[in-house]
């Protein structure tokens, strides 16, 4: 029926758009593409069509052509939760995960209970090592039973690689059995002895509520203690505290050899009144 309409009348968008959805239900991603496409050339800004081409590009590895979907999607609507989501699945293929991770932060400024961008998120930090934050976001939702399946494994994926057994097994058993459970954390110890995951040595220098206070208090610092001339970096991130939460801007110093020369140097920060908190990111692989 909807062949014989698009026969009589190629720019009718509602026929073209079912036809992408029928094949896509049957696997057809290359024909579902080329439905969407073709609906596209008639309706250029219907925003439905363009956030479903970006979805099917990403089906098909093509993530830089996504990224422009789902950008003129968000030049319509800059809080669309889904463009935002796409956008930062694109970003994450493309390996621009700081990017990818601020489209996150822009979709949980939208909508902070976002199950979807939760995940996503998660997962974005979990391709870059950040396996701290991405239990930080995930783990509340097992407290309060918003968890997904795919967010549940995003947890214990995030626990394993950080060498947390006990808890990736704990999560891991909601939705495989025991011996499933044992394969994954087979995994989790070998893909950390691949990797010989070793500490990064971090100074947290503190944090500000806006990021042009956060920059000009960074620059103070940089000068007053010589942080480019010993080979250091200094950084100004934005995070978030807590889900829903308004993003502050932390001020961060790596580049530490070793953690002797990182507590060096926040004793000689905390000697002239300046907060320095030693961190000490990621561990070696046991």
């Amino acid at each position: 029926m909807y062949q014989r309409a698009v026969r009589q009348d190629p720019s009718d968008i509602k026929a073209q758009l079912a036809l992408a959805d029928i094949s896509e239900t049957h696997g057809d991603f290359v024909g579902a593409e080329r439905h969407v496409s073709d609906a596209l050339r008639y309706a250029p800004d219907n925003i439905d069509a363009r956030r479903t081409h970006g979805r099917l590009l990403v089906k098909l590895n093509k993530p830089e052509s996504a990224k422009s979907e789902y950008l003129q999607v968000l030049e319509q609507n800059s809080e669309d939760v889904r463009a935002l989501n796409g956008l930062g699945v694109s970003l994450d293929m493309l390996d621009q995960h700081a990017a990818a991770q601020q489209a996150y932060r822009s979709a949980l400024d939208a909508e902070p209970t976002s199950t979807m961008t939760l995940n996503n998120f998660a997962h974005s930090y979990v391709l870059v090592g950040g396996y701290k934050q991405a239990i930080e976001l995930l783990e509340p939702t097992i407290v309060d039973k918003t968890s997904t399946e795919p967010m549940r494994k995003n947890l214990a994926e995030a626990y394993g690689l950080s060498g947390m057994y006990a808890d990736a097994e704990r999560i891991g058993l909601m939705d495989s059995t025991q011996a499933e459970s044992n394969t994954h954390i087979a995994y989790y110890r070998s893909q950390r002895e691949k990797l010989g995951i070793v500490p990064k040595f971090s100074a947290d220098l503190g944090a500000e509520t806006t990021e042009p206070v956060a920059q000009s208090r960074a620059e103070a610092m940089k000068e007053k203690y010589g942080i480019d001339a010993a080979g250091l970096i200094l950084t100004v991130s934005p995070s978030i505290a807590k889900i829903g939460s308004t993003p502050r801007f932390d001020i961060n110093v790596t580049g530490f050899e070793n953690a002797n020369k990182l507590k060096a140097f926040c004793a000689k920060l905390l000697k002239s009144g300046t907060p320095c908190k030693a961190q000490v990111i990621g561990h070696y692989a046991d």
